[in-house]
């Protein structure tokens, strides 16, 4: 039985890819329009059309429409801070047991490359906390997840962490700060049993000084991994 691809609606979030491989990503928009390289798109052009299909600008030239991937949200994420990128970001989801109803908790947000990656992988029933004390990045951070519709998927706290997380029986914590292991009591108190820990830290000092506290905190399993 023959069937139909479905159909682009008002509200999605489309990948445009031109002939000579640019990417861009746009929300649909009755109305709107989006300028690019290879001309104007009318966004009322671009909706009702089916996924995989070739769609025109006003100048003639074609381009591929696609639903963008978790990579494609990343590489194209608005920064005002160094981001995680993909192959760091699939490895941490992988390592911390991320799945849909995964509760994870998470500091520093950043520009929101991480949460982004940390809600797409909880979505639809779970939940990311994080937390950043800089008003001006969280700010950034937010704007990025409502762009990507993973917003209803996060919960973000402007704090530092000295006092704690705003959470506790997480199923997983990951900490992207200076000095993680001031935080151990507090990473403690938040996960639940058996929880997932991970933090990012660049520098050997910094490795060996979060190993001193992981073990005068009694956590179990620890191991040091670096990608290249």
């Amino acid at each position: 039985m023959p069937t139909t691809s479905p159909l682009t609606a008002a509200g999605d979030l489309v990948l445009l890819i031109s002939t000579d491989h640019k990417r861009y990503i746009i929300r649909l928009q009755p109305g709107q329009t989006t300028h690019t390289h290879f001309g104007a798109l009318r966004h009322d052009t671009l909706i009702g059309v089916a996924w995989g299909g070739s769609v025109p600008s006003q100048a003639g030239h074609r381009a591929l429409l696609l639903e963008p991937g978790l990579t494609d949200l990343i590489d194209q994420i608005k920064r005002s801070t160094q981001i995680i990128y993909p192959k760091d970001a699939a490895y941490l989801v992988h390592r911390l047991s991320l799945r849909a109803g995964s509760r994870v908790v998470e500091a520093g947000t950043g520009s929101g490359g991480l949460t982004t990656a940390l809600a797409w992988a909880v979505a639809p029933t779970g939940m990311v906390y994080t937390h950043e004390a800089r008003p001006e990045i969280a700010t950034v951070a937010r704007d990025n997840l409502e762009r990507f519709g993973l917003l209803p998927y996060v919960r973000m706290f402007q704090t530092d962490i000295e006092s704690g997380f705003h959470v506790t029986d997480a199923d997983a914590l990951v900490l992207d700060v200076r000095e993680p292991w001031l935080y151990l009591e507090h990473v403690r108190a938040t996960l639940k049993l058996g929880g997932f820990f991970a933090a990012l830290t660049p520098t050997v000092n910094q490795v060996i000084e979060l190993l001193r506290g992981l073990e005068a905190y009694n956590f179990a399993d620890v191991a040091v991994e670096e990608l290249l």
